[in-house]
C-alpha cells in the first residue's frame, strides 16, 4: 500500500523556526479528573505577538479507552503548569482539545475565577477517528488579541480563540496523547528578552533554557546535551537560583563525572570553536568521588581546583529527589546555599570578566528550572 504523503510545515525562512525540547511526566487528566496521564511539557518563555508555535506528531492516540472520549488536547500555561495541582497560580491561558469521537474541538480557558464559556468547533478531517494515526502539523499563532490557528498549512477560522489570562510571565505547553509530538517555535521579534542590569525590588524572575549538545569538557570529546540561559549582566548582590528534580545518578561511560553547571563569559554555547569563551565559575559534583569540585577556566587555563565534601542533598542515594541552589555573587566571592541552607565550604572568589553578559550551562540536572534575583 502507498501511503499518503506526510503533510509539510510551512516553508521556514531563515533561521528562525528553533526546535524546543519536550520532557515527560505524569499529571491528572484534568480539574475533577484524577485519571493519570503520560504528558509531554516544554518551556516556551515569554511570548510576544508574531509568534507560532509548531506542533509536528505523527497521529493520536485512536485506541479505545476508560479516557478515550476527551480525546487528546494541548494546554498553554502561566505558572508552574507541570505541578497544576499543587499550585494555585498555574492558569491554562488555552486549553485546546479535539475529541473525534464526539466529532468537535473543545476550546476554553481557566484562569483564577475558574473555566471560561467552552467554544465548540467541527472537528476537521485530519483529526477524524479514521486518521489517527496518519502525521499532521498545527501552527497556533499568537495575535495581538486571538490565537489563530493552521493544520497541515490550511488556516482554520472556526479555531480562532480571543487571548486570555497574562502573557507577561513564561509559558509552559502542555501535550497529551499525541504521537511522537515535536515542537518548535518561530519567534515573534524576540520571545524573551536577556534580563537587564534593573530589575526593580529585587523580585525573581524565571529565565528560559534551551538545550544544545557539546563536549564533555577540554580534552574530553563526548558529546553531551545540555541545557543553557543567558543571564546578562551580573553585578554583586544578584542571585540565580536552581531548582532541579535530582541529577542523573545511572552509571554510564562518563557517569564518574557527575553533574556540573558552568557559568560562561563570551560564547560558551561554541566554547569549541571561540577562544574567548571562558568559564568563570565551574562546580562540579561528583557523588561517586564524594566530592564537589569546583574551579574556573580563564584565557591561561584552569586554575586550582578547590575540592569539598558532597552534600547530603547531592549523594548518589538522592539523586531523585528535588533540590534547590541559589548562587549570590558578592563583591569577591560566590556564595552557596543548597536547599535554604549556606554552604560556606563552596564559596568561590570570583575570577574573570563581569563586564560581560554572562550563560548559564548546565549537564545531567534533571528538569532543570532557572531563575535570576536582580538587588
Amino acid at each position: 500500500m502507498i501511503s499518503a504523503p506526510r503533510p509539510k510545515p510551512a516553508d521556514d525562512v531563515g533561521p528562525k523556526w528553533e526546535q524546543l525540547p519536550l520532557d515527560w511526566s505524569d499529571t491528572p487528566l484534568g480539574p475533577g479528573y484524577p485519571n493519570m496521564i503520560h504528558a509531554a511539557w516544554s518551556d516556551l518563555g515569554v511570548l510576544t505577538a508574531g509568534t507560532v508555535l509548531r506542533v509536528e506528531a505523527e497521529g493520536f492516540n485512536g485506541e479505545d479507552g476508560p479516557i478515550a472520549g476527551w480525546g487528546w488536547y494541548l494546554n498553554v500555561w502561566s505558572g508552574d503548569g507541570r505541578h497544576w495541582d499543587k499550585k494555585s497560580n498555574a492558569f491554562r491561558i488555552l486549553h485546546f482539545n479535539p475529541r473525534p469521537r464526539a466529532g468537535i474541538i473543545a476550546m476554553n480557558h481557566c484562569l483564577r475565577s475558574g473555566w471560561g464559556p467552552e467554544k465548540d468547533a467541527p472537528i476537521p478531517e485530519p483529526w477524524q477517528l479514521t486518521n489517527a494515526a496518519k502525521p499532521f502539523v498545527l501552527e497556533l499563532e499568537l495575535d495581538p488579541k486571538a490565537w489563530s490557528v493552521k493544520l497541515n498549512g490550511e488556516s482554520q477560522p472556526d479555531m480562532g480563540y480571543d487571548r486570555q489570562g497574562e502573557f507577561s510571565e513564561p509559558l509552559i505547553l502542555q501535550l497529551y496523547d499525541l504521537l511522537q509530538p515535536r515542537l518548535s517555535i518561530l519567534r515573534g521579534g524576540r520571545v524573551v528578552e536577556p534580563p537587564q542590569q534593573a530589575i526593580s525590588g529585587g523580585r525573581w524572575k524565571r529565565l528560559p533554557i534551551d538545550w544544545k549538545d557539546t563536549q564533555l569538557g577540554p580534552g574530553y570529546p563526548t558529546k553531551i546535551k545540555a541545557a543553557w540561559t543567558d543571564l546578562g549582566v551580573m553585578t554583586a548582590g544578584n542571585v540565580l537560583r536552581i531548582e532541579a528534580d535530582g541529577f542523573n545518578g545511572k552509571f554510564g561511560p562518563i557517569a564518574s563525572w557527575g553533574w556540573y553547571l558552568n557559568v560562561w563569559s563570551g560564547d560558551g554555547r561554541h566554547w569549541t570553536k571561540k577562544p574567548d569563551a571562558y568559564r568563570l565559575l565551574h562546580l562540579n559534583p561528583r557523588p561517586r568521588g564524594g566530592s564537589v569540585a569546583m574551579n574556573h577556566c580563564l584565557n591561561t587555563g584552569w586554575g586550582p581546583q578547590k575540592d569539598v565534601p558532597v552534600p547530603k542533598a547531592w549523594k548518589l542515594a538522592n539523586s531523585a529527589k528535588p533540590f534547590v541552589l541559589e548562587m549570590e555573587l558578592g563583591p569577591t566571592a560566590w556564595s552557596m546555599k543548597l536547599n535554604g541552607e549556606l554552604q560556606p565550604g563552596m564559596a568561590y572568589e570570583r575570577k574573570g570578566d563581569f563586564s560581560r553578559p554572562l550563560l548559564l550551562q548546565l549537564y545531567d540536572v534533571t528538569n532543570p528550572r532557572v531563575s535570576l534575583k536582580i538587588a
